[in-house]
This record gives C-alpha cells, structure tokens and sequence, in this order.
C-alpha cells in the first residue's frame, strides 16, 4: 500500500455545520467521517486537519486578527472537540492548521474538483455560483 498524505477539513466535513456562529459553536461529529480518519490512520496514511477557524485574518489582510486564534483559544477548542472519548481523533492528525498544507487528497465540503478539462469544470463551477 502507498501511503498517501490526505488532509480534512473540519466544519462540514468532521462536523455538521449551519453557518458561522463563532468559535465556540460546532457542531454535532459525522460519525461515518471520524470513523473513516480512525480506519486511513491506521492503515497509516498521514493525515492533516486544515481548517479556516486556524486563520488570523477570516475577513481579509485589512481587518484587525482575530485574537482568539492568536491566543491558542481556538487550537485548544479544536483540540478538546477532537479528543472527546465518543470522538477521540486528535491524535490521528500529524499537522492542525489554518493554511493549506501539502496534501495528495483534500476531503472538503466546499472544493471544486479540476479534473483537467476546463469546460467541464467552468460548468461546475457556474452550476455552484447560481
């Protein structure tokens, strides 16, 4: 088996997600997809949490940091959601980030997927903007 480095996303992806409601609000664990990062890490890919609650500047370069993201509040947030025993999955991710990190796959409920054809994907992507 090749082990190949696969980064998740967090809201939307691990969790349900209804909208920003600020950092203390997330929501209810999908179980299929915690049970699925248990099952890669064990057949021992590297995986990686990549997550824009991690970005000082949710709201562009222009706007003042987010200091709860500068404090560690939200890493450590992060990090008791995951560590919860009906979750327990902290432990599977080499790297928890804000920026987007090396990855061979990205598991993310908002990507588009570019297959190489650029008609087909501009399709897709206006299909998504209406």
């Amino acid at each position: 088996m090749k082990v190949k480095h696969i980064v998740f996303d967090f809201d939307g992806v691990l969790c349900k997600y209804e909208g920003w409601q600020g950092h203390d609000s997330i929501g209810e664990p999908i179980y299929d997809m915690i049970r699925l990062v248990r099952e890669l890490w064990f057949r021992g890919h590297k995986l990686k949490l990549s997550t824009t609650r991690l970005n000082p500047f949710p709201f562009g370069w222009d706007k003042p940091p987010d200091k709860l993201v500068l404090n560690g509040f939200v890493y450590n947030r992060l990090k008791t959601w995951l560590s919860q025993p009906n979750i327990n999955i902290w432990k599977c991710f080499e790297e928890v980030t804000g920026n987007k990190p090396f990855g061979e796959i990205y598991i993310d409920d908002r990507g588009l997927y570019f297959n190489g054809y650029t008609k087909e994907f501009i399709k897709l992507l206006n299909d998504r903007l209406k």
